[in-house]
């Protein structure tokens, strides 16, 4: 996962995809609860409640290396915007910073007071955010490993956290029924969403100006990323929660991840299906990405797989 990602036009979504066969990444013992894609599209991390990262090579799904230091379910993994970095989040209430290329822990970071369920990188890469079970929202200084601001006002477990591309706000979903978006500087929250019940998944769209949210409910929701209203009817068809979500990346399509075993593709701009149901696993869906160049959609279960699905 180093050295800068490629310039390249963003690529431009088909009206409908037809995925093809996927490659099936196995070797982690329990469920697959995270991904993160190196910037430059080469490398896949899976996280794993089996407390590993495992990294891969794209799309041969060659294993490269294993990572290992938690001592608990790993809920969430995200990498640096250059690459260089990973960040991993755990039931132990640790972070842990990570050099994928050397395979090594550069760092633990501690200050929760509960399990750590959510992480997401800031766009400059020095800097990175944490949703726990203590309620919680941390900002810290990846270099330093010092918490450098604390978001207070959900009232249950953090599930989901997101950078605005800018970099100035943050968005956070919680099992207590919101969607907060706040002031990265200031801590100050600037909305509250609600209509999904619990909230699973959250995430800014590439141009930054819709906001995709899943729930228990078994929809996406698409909203407005300044005016916190939203801008679609609900994305309903599957039959169980949405638990992902994720942004093409020229931002004309989301993808949905789903308890019931399925990802679907919708039209940001329509709403509408592009494909039928993305079918192969044989247990809920836990996360799921794009590929940078939109050639690749990849998907993490609790079936102990992560399947790498030709567009």
């Amino acid at each position: 996962m180093s050295g800068q990602p490629p310039a390249f036009a963003p690529p431009q979504i088909r009206s409908t995809f037809e995925p093809g066969d996927p490659i099936e990444l196995r070797g982690h013992d329990e469920a697959v609860s995270a991904l993160a894609i190196s910037p430059d599209g080469t490398r896949l991390a899976t996280a794993s409640a089996d407390s590993t990262v495992r990294i891969w090579e794209l799309p041969t799904g060659r294993r490269i290396v294993n990572l290992t230091g938690h001592s608990g379910r790993i809920n969430g993994i995200a990498a640096s915007s250059d690459g260089s970095r990973l960040a991993s989040v755990a039931d132990d209430r640790t972070v842990r910073i990570w050099d994928p290329a050397a395979g090594t822990e550069l760092a633990t970071l501690t200050g929760h007071t509960d399990m750590v369920r959510a992480v997401a990188f800031h766009p400059d890469g020095r800097r990175l955010a944490t949703g726990s079970f203590d309620s919680t929202v941390r900002i810290w200084d990846v270099r330093s490993g010092e918490t450098v601001g604390t978001l207070r006002g959900h009232t249950d477990v953090v599930r989901a956290v997101a950078f605005h591309p800018d970099g100035r706000r943050i968005a956070t979903g919680s099992f207590d029924e919101t969607v907060r978006i706040w002031d990265v500087t200031t801590g100050r929250q600037l909305a509250s969403l609600t209509g999904h019940g619990l909230v699973h998944a959250v995430a800014f769209s590439p141009d930054g100006r819709l906001l995709a949210t899943g729930g228990v409910d078994g929809t996406a929701r698409l909203w407005g990323a300044d005016t916190g209203r939203p801008v679609s009817e609900r994305l309903a068809g599957h039959a169980g929660a949405v638990t992902a979500v994720a942004f093409s990346p020229d931002g004309r399509a989301l993808a949905t991840g789903s308890a019931d075993s399925t990802a679907r593709l919708w039209s940001t701009s329509t709403g509408r299906v592009l494909a039928p149901p993305v079918k192969g696993h044989e247990a809920a869906l836990t996360s799921l990405a794009f590929t940078p160049d939109a050639h690749h959609l990849i998907t993490g279960s609790h079936d102990t797989t992560a399947r790498v699905w030709p567009l």
